[in-house]
């Protein structure tokens, strides 16, 4: 026989070992889709930018090579900027948009509506489909999703990759925490795992 090497099903980060989302953080990290943030932190409660959360929804398309995408043409996205070809690659595919025609504002902090955006964009050109099993559901603050992303709001927390809060809002505006976003992609994962 040959011995098969296994890696880990899942990594502990030193500040995710009481955190909520701790198994979603540490089977992404297993994946290679999220690393640390350095000193064996993940830091998942700080919010993370547009470019980073492009780049975990690129990291779950198995055989991606962004590398071979056209440029966007955006000028505060450099080619010497690690996330230049993941910015190329979700312009080309329809997944992002800047936030006017020369920027894409790649170290802006994303939104939770953003993320959601983002998320029914991939999901779309890729033709995943996805479920409906939170189909219905509705937040105190449904008025202050922006018109734009209302949709798409309510395609992504239809298909239970988000959720709301506690208190029973969705908060559109807030930023996304690293901790939400390797939730969503943990769960969008095991969607795709299914077709």
């Amino acid at each position: 026989t040959i011995p098969v090497q296994v890696g880990p099903a899942s990594l502990d980060f030193a500040d995710t070992k009481t955190h909520w989302a701790r198994d979603y953080i540490g089977r992404l990290a297993a994946r290679g889709i999220v690393k640390g943030m350095g000193n064996d932190c993940y830091l998942p409660d700080n919010s993370l930018t547009r470019a980073e959360f492009l780049t975990m929804l690129a990291n779950t398309i198995k055989g991606l090579d962004v590398t071979q995408s056209t440029p966007a043409g955006f000028t505060d996205v450099p080619a010497t900027e690690w996330y230049y070809n993941y910015v190329n690659w979700g312009f080309e595919k329809g997944i992002v948009k800047g936030i006017d025609d020369v920027s894409f504002d790649p170290n802006g902090k994303i939104t939770r509506e953003q993320m959601a955006i983002m998320l029914d964009n991939l999901t779309e050109s890729t033709d995943l489909i996805l479920p409906e099993t939170h189909a219905g559901m509705s937040f105190t603050d449904d008025a202050l999703i922006s018109p734009w992303a209302a949709e798409s709001v309510n395609r992504i927390v239809s298909s239970g990759l988000m959720g709301g809060y506690p208190e029973g809002d969705y908060k559109p505006q807030g930023n996304a925490t690293r901790a939400e976003a390797a939730t969503v992609v943990y769960k969008l994962i095991m969607i795709q795992d299914k077709h």
